[in-house]
């Protein structure tokens, strides 16, 4: 694999939907050569840039798309919440006899520990040997609180997820200072750090809650998609070393999957 195509930088374009470019890298030195080559009258029609939580895309919209409004994708800060649930599951985890009850319960439930809580199943069952008729989510929900640090952060990550979007700048600040300070306050060191990220970020979080003028929920996701298929093509070609044979593929079937 040719050094640097494994995290080119991919370009979408949000209203329509369709990519516009591959860059190799998301280093700072590959992006300011590539939007330093376009007029600043192009790069001023710019309204919106969204991103992930990277320092470089920070600079980059500083520099070359002042104008625009830089949006966080919810989908990041959720990402945030759930590497963090995973940390402390599994550090937790680490404390148990493997044959304990404990190590089982977070063990096989790693997938439910991740998962939106409006997901969980509500289906009712009778447990053979007491009678006792439950769902799986109140048995879920019964044995995470055996775990302080795990439900705290599962109940914030989850609280984060029913706040809507499209709504005024003042709900949307205050909404996101009740998590800033919730995540601060938390028992556990990985809930913390996603506060300081929140914080750091508070604005461009928000500008994705805010109302726009489109009255859209503006996202990155044709993007995330195409770096997990970005992903696939590499492991199925065991690398590339030509990017420009790379980019050629990637812009291929995005315009075969336009044509369906």
């Amino acid at each position: 694999m040719a050094k640097g195509i494994k995290y080119p930088c991919v370009i979408t374009g949000f209203h329509p939907f369709k990519i516009i470019d591959v860059i190799r890298s998301r280093q700072m030195s590959q992006l300011t050569h590539y939007f330093g080559n376009i007029m600043p009258s192009e790069r001023n029609r710019v309204k919106y840039f969204v991103s992930d939580m990277n320092d470089t895309y920070r600079e980059i919209k500083a520099l070359f798309f002042p104008k625009s409004i830089h949006i966080i994708d919810t989908f990041h800060v959720v990402l945030l919440f759930t590497n963090a649930l995973n940390m402390i599951r599994k550090r937790i985890m680490k404390k148990y006899n493997v044959k304990s009850y404990e190590y089982y319960f977070l063990k096989t439930n790693w997938k439910s520990i991740l998962m939106n809580s409006n997901k969980l199943s509500k289906k009712e069952k009778v447990d053979s040997k007491t009678g006792e008729v439950y769902t799986f989510k109140e048995r879920f929900f019964n044995d995470l609180m055996i775990f302080p640090e795990l439900y705290e952060a599962y109940m914030i990550k989850d609280d984060f997820l029913y706040y809507e979007k499209k709504s005024e700048v003042k709900k949307v600040m205050n909404m996101i200072n009740i998590f800033i300070e919730r995540c601060s306050n938390a028992s556990s060191e990985e809930m913390r750090k996603c506060g300081e990220s929140l914080n750091k970020w508070s604005n461009e979080i928000a500008n994705g809650f805010i109302k726009n003028e489109y009255n859209l929920n503006i996202t990155n996701a044709k993007a995330e998609r195409m770096n997990r298929t970005i992903g696939d093509i590499l492991r199925n070609a065991f690398g590339y070393k030509s990017f420009d044979r790379l980019r050629k593929r990637v812009l291929y079937i995005e315009r075969e999957k336009s044509k369906k």
